[in-house]
């Protein structure tokens, strides 16, 4: 004998109500993950629009040749 325990296999009703709890969440999640990704666009632009904000983009070095020192 195998000492594999032998897997479950739902019925097709509790197949059904686990395929659709599983859709509902992943729409749930699609859903949560839109308003996040506007909740930190929001975020940002209202920082970037921000006096300190402002400051640091205007005194932030330059990500080219001046800031490694090959000019």
């Amino acid at each position: 004998m195998s000492d594999q325990p032998t897997p479950y296999i739902p019925d097709d009703a509790t197949r059904a109500r686990l395929r659709a709890q599983l859709h509902q969440t992943s729409m749930e999640s699609k859903e949560l993950s839109g308003e996040l990704q506007a909740n930190e666009e929001d975020a940002r632009r209202k920082y970037e629009e921000t006096p300190l904000a402002q400051f640091y983009a205007r005194h932030r070095p330059q990500r080219g040749g001046e800031s490694a020192g090959l000019v």
